[in-house]
């Protein structure tokens, strides 16, 4: 909780800003302020999920009906910087439909892995990643590839525990 106050002040004298000096900065300037403004309320999102995620193991975590294309689109506007930076490319299925879950947990699922997709990539290739699915026995599947380094196989059985590296 201590981290949102930091960023209500900055959210809120970044919409003062915008509201008294708007009309006088050039379109730069306007810009620059939307950008401030945007990234204190993504941050701030982010925050709360974070304390939703540390929250886990004591409640019965929450589903709902999910639309993985805002959920991912979404997350590529968190990471637009170092997607932009890396040259990379996210491809999404087109028709790719809602599943039943919790949006936090899929923000951060789909956020962390493009964003190792992007840490761990070749050197010699740009990033791409890719979000399909297929439907197996009524449920929807998702696959996330990259063409990164990989997992060197002696690091498999640490992968998904929790605040472990490769």
């Amino acid at each position: 909780h201590d981290l949102q106050e930091p960023l209500r002040m900055i959210t809120g004298f970044c919409d003062l800003l915008k509201e008294e000096y708007d009309s006088k900065l050039d379109s730069n300037g306007q810009e620059y302020i939307e950008f401030i403004c945007d990234g204190a309320r993504r941050m701030t999102q982010l925050i709360k999920s974070l304390l939703s995620y540390s929250q886990v193991s004591r409640k019965k975590v929450k589903t709902q009906s999910c639309d993985l294309k805002k959920i991912l689109s979404s997350v590529t506007l968190n990471l637009n910087s170092k997607i932009t930076e890396h040259g990379a490319q996210i491809l999404v299925s087109n028709d790719i439909p809602p599943v039943r879950a919790n949006e936090v947990f899929l923000i951060q699922i789909f956020q962390n892995l493009i964003e190792n997709a992007l840490k761990y990539r070749h050197q010699d290739r740009k990033p791409e990643v890719k979000i399909e699915y297929e439907i197996r026995d009524e449920q929807v599947v998702v696959f996330v590839k990259d063409n990164a380094k990989g997992i060197a196989p002696q690091n498999h059985n640490r992968i998904f525990k929790l605040f472990q590296r490769g």
